[in-house]
């Protein structure tokens, strides 16, 4: 559905299909945080671990950020919206 409506969203940009790539992977990625997952977070740069395993196995990580890993899902989220928004006023609703 996300890359249905991602594509719907950018169709007739240049780079859509790039675009379209890029929602569902934001799209993933904030579900998984959303639902407390910590994979959306290994292998960003930025995250190190930053204390050894623990006898269970657990250690400790810093997640850096940067402005294109927050602008991105932003936009995606805000194009998707925008298309949808389109549609509901063309329906009359």
């Amino acid at each position: 559905m996300i890359k249905d409506a991602a594509r719907a969203a950018y169709n007739g940009h240049p780079d859509c299909e790039t675009l379209v790539q890029e929602t569902v992977l934001a799209w993933r990625a904030g579900s998984g945080a959303a639902h407390g997952f910590y994979w959306p977070l290994f292998g960003r740069a930025g995250t190190e671990q930053i204390t050894g395993a623990d006898s269970r196995g657990n250690a400790a990580f810093v997640a850096g950020g940067s402005f294109e890993a927050i602008a991105q899902p932003y936009m995606a989220a805000f194009y998707l919206c925008e298309a949808g928004w389109k549609l509901l006023r063309r329906r009359g609703m």
